[in-house]
């Protein structure tokens, strides 16, 4: 009994890890992108076009 329970819950987390992968194969190009935006507005903050790069993502 103690077995077949095992092993079911070893299929549900098994299941929750293909759904894992699956979010991460979507999530990593998202968070490569956000990584990268606050980067440059992060550069931009120093050398003082913060403002500017503001504009540029609102209007797009």
């Amino acid at each position: 009994m103690k077995v077949k329970l095992l092993r079911g819950m070893l299929l549900l987390h098994g299941l929750g890890m293909l759904r894992m992968k699956h979010v991460g194969y979507v999530g990593w190009p998202l968070m490569v992108a956000v990584l990268i935006v606050n980067s440059l507005g992060m550069i931009a903050h120093l050398f003082g076009v913060h403002a500017t790069m503001r504009s540029i993502f609102i209007a797009s």
